[in-house]
């Protein structure tokens, strides 16, 4: 065997361990972006109750309205939770639609348009 293929072979043998060479199992368990979804304990999708569903987006929407509220005229701050109004009222809706509760979508879309005239009022519009 001559000098050149012995540098060779050893250089092709640092070359494989420099760059890890073949994955072990410990390699795995010591990174964990490597995890797969097959070690995970399976759960069966819950259903979330309508009523606790509608409990949540009238949750939400009480709270945008207090970062609304405390917005004072902050514009960027008053689009914001604007929006963040806006989602709920929507959400608010589509749930109450399902339990027959109109009065409390209407009662959201009332809380909405007044912080939507707010807006048009104090910033002109949200772009």
């Amino acid at each position: 065997m001559t000098r050149a293929s012995t540098m060779f072979g050893l250089f092709a043998t640092l070359t494989l361990v420099g760059c890890g060479g073949a994955p072990t199992a410990t390699d795995s368990a010591a990174d964990p972006s490597q995890k797969t979804t097959e070690n995970m304990p399976k759960t069966e999708p819950t259903m979330v109750p309508v009523e606790a569903r509608l409990t949540k987006a009238q949750g939400e929407l009480d709270d945008a309205e207090g970062a609304f509220t405390a917005a004072a005229s902050d514009c960027g701050s008053l689009c914001k939770a604007l929006a963040s109004m806006t989602r709920a009222t929507a959400q608010l809706c589509e749930l109450a639609k399902e339990v027959s509760e109109p009065k409390r979508c209407d009662d959201a879309k009332s809380r909405l348009e007044s912080a939507q005239a707010k807006v048009k009022t104090t910033c002109g519009g949200c772009g």
